[in-house]
């Protein structure tokens, strides 16, 4: 019976904060039924120690719906609850702030109106675009006019997750995000469904300027998409690409682009003055640290 604002509000509250590396605690609504069928697995956490994200469903038999989340996705989503709950935070506060200030004279529509600037943040498109400087396209290509071309999009889908896990292992890379839209588009190839795999590249591991993503991706080609040999005029193409590579459609809900392109030096510019701001907070605790032993130093000799 609680107002959207509130739900929205407790929701980020709750599962920023959850211990998702606890499977004896994961998210559920109901008891877990088990009918002792042999034909019918149902998930316990004994048996689940892999499983990164825990969420069950309510209908036997009980499975975990987020059974693919992995270390990369699991950092991701953790570090978007988290914003949500800031967003939700400072929102909170500011309305609170704001209810005290005008007293007897507050009105309750204000706090719509406070809130809604909070709201258009929460629910901004994302900035998965211009957060990585380098990214895998893996391209499914198909014939339109037969079922297995059309079906060859789904199955090289549904082993996304494969190459995500195999380009994990490299040591190179901090973060591997899988984007989950894919995009459709009709070719003089054929019916070309496209997805993007953002890299994090951790350029102090990175020698010769290189990252060698070879193995992963033809490991991937090999034991993955050919792994029951291809229908007929299907194909499948992996290649990294940059940001000026990415398909106009891609950038469309960040407003093109162009004005992709000046939101990504923003967010260049941006960071860097948040590492500058930390540099420095910890460049001054550190010269006060110094200070107070220099002081307790010429206290013990007398000084």
């Amino acid at each position: 019976r609680a107002p959207a604002g509130v739900l929205v509000n407790r929701f980020f509250k709750v599962f920023s904060k959850w211990n998702w590396h606890k499977t004896d605690a994961p998210v559920q609504l109901n008891e877990i039924e088990d009918h002792q069928n042999p034909e019918h697995q149902v998930w316990r956490p004994e048996s689940a120690r892999h499983h990164l994200m825990p969420i069950i469903t309510p209908m036997y038999p009980a499975m975990n719906s987020a059974y693919n989340v992995n270390r990369d996705t699991l950092r991701v989503m953790v570090a978007e609850l988290q914003r949500g709950h800031d967003i939700c935070k400072r929102m909170e506060d500011t309305i609170k702030a704001a209810k005290q200030e005008a007293a007897d004279s507050w009105a309750p529509s204000a706090a719509a109106d406070i809130a809604r600037p909070f709201l258009e943040e929460l629910l901004r498109p994302s900035e998965f675009f211009i957060q990585y400087d380098t990214f895998i396209r893996v391209v499914a290509l198909g014939d339109a006019n037969t079922e297995e071309g059309r079906g060859w999009s789904g199955y090289i889908e549904s082993r996304l997750r494969r190459l995500v896990e195999m380009l994990a292992r490299l040591s190179q890379l901090r973060t591997v995000h899988l984007f989950p839209r894919k995009f459709v588009e009709h070719t003089s190839e054929g019916l070309a469904t496209q997805w993007f795999i953002g890299l994090d590249v951790d350029l102090r591991r990175v020698k010769d300027n290189k990252v060698h993503l070879n193995k992963p991706v033809d490991d991937f080609l090999t034991f993955e998409a050919a792994r029951h040999g291809m229908p007929p005029g299907c194909d499948c193409k992996v290649r990294p690409v940059t940001f000026d590579e990415l398909p106009d459609e891609a950038l469309k809900t960040l407003g093109g682009k162009s004005k992709a392109r000046k939101l990504k030096r923003q967010r260049r510019a941006d960071a860097k003055a948040r590492e500058e701001a930390l540099q420095a907070k910890i460049t001054e605790a550190s010269r006060k640290k110094l200070e107070e032993v220099e002081r307790e130093r010429k206290r013990r000799r007398g000084e």
